[in-house]
């Protein structure tokens, strides 16, 4: 199964390869797939067609997340939004 794990680099996503690691797995880091770029996503999601999107990459650090509220607005819901 062809599976794309988007934050693959973060703790979930490291966790999730490794359980994961009998299937066809894709895990970019953020350096890699920015999910905050639509046109980014689009084309890895129509290039390499997997199966299935497990959706990892969050801003996770709640201080964080209160002082760079565009960020995470950005990387929580557009991201997410862009995924989905």
């Amino acid at each position: 199964m062809k599976i794309l794990i988007t934050g693959g680099r973060g703790m979930l996503g490291q966790t999730l390869v490794r359980r994961l690691g009998v299937h066809d797995v894709q895990a970019p880091g953020s350096r890699d797939l920015d999910v905050v770029v639509a046109t980014q996503v689009d084309a890895v999601i129509t290039g390499w067609r997997p199966q299935v999107v497990i959706h990892c990459a969050a801003h996770t650090k709640v201080d964080a997340c209160e002082t760079e509220v565009e960020r995470a607005y950005a990387l929580n819901a557009i991201g997410s939004a862009n995924v989905a």
